[in-house]
């Protein structure tokens, strides 16, 4: 198949007033594209390529051929707005700004650290945390005299809980496979056998024969 020249093919489908890739995915499976304009211009016209916005005329481009801001820029805009979330800051790229990509942790995938760290509220994602290990944590815990894992959940929202503590202990010991039951993390359960074994030796017992 012979197709048009690239700028040829450009002007016809721009005259289409077509608004997304949606639409134009709509039009070429209607039947009613010329054979001679291509349904994947992005494969037959590499060289001169520039995304669907160049292409339908929208003005919208991919991410990937977006000029956006050196990191250390955009995160510094991005802490004086004062954003409480990525939702916060998503919707102002929306809106108000183009410098600002969308998608920070893959743009800037390189330094990102999370949204934390981004946009400067201190909040760490749980996979960037760290955490003390789960015996230290789990002396800790038992020293509150907390009951139940609903009343260490109401203790995590009152604001009292160190960093270093997750919110999940469920979750993050789970997976270095040291998590035996909320019983055994807050020390209202029966002690485990060596946990057990540990107790009577400090109690200066000796063996009977």
């Amino acid at each position: 198949m012979t197709y048009r020249p690239f700028s040829e093919a450009r002007e016809y489908v721009r005259a289409l007033k077509l608004k997304n890739v949606t639409e134009w995915r709509e039009y070429y499976r209607s039947g009613k594209k010329p054979d001679d304009i291509p349904s994947t211009p992005d494969k037959i016209y590499k060289k001169e390529w520039k995304g669907y916005g160049d292409w339908l005329g929208t003005g919208r481009l991919a991410t990937k051929d977006l000029e956006f801001l050196p990191f250390e820029e955009a995160r510094q805009i991005a802490r004086s707005l004062k954003f409480k979330n990525n939702e916060e800051y998503k919707e102002y790229c929306r809106s108000k700004n183009r410098q600002l990509p969308m998608v920070p942790n893959l743009v800037y995938e390189k330094k990102w650290k999370g949204w934390g760290d981004f946009l400067g509220t201190g909040n760490i994602t749980r996979i960037n945390r760290k955490f003390w290990p789960f015996p230290k944590a789990k002396e800790f815990v038992q020293s509150l005299g907390l009951k139940d894992g609903l009343e260490y959940r109401q203790w995590c929202r009152s604001g009292q809980r160190p960093d270093y503590i997750p919110s999940a202990p469920h979750k993050v010991y789970e997976k270095q496979k040291e998590w035996n039951g909320w019983e055994d993390f807050l020390g209202t359960g029966f002690l485990t056998f060596e946990e057990a074994k540990k107790f009577v030796h400090s109690l200066g017992y000796f063996h009977c024969h």
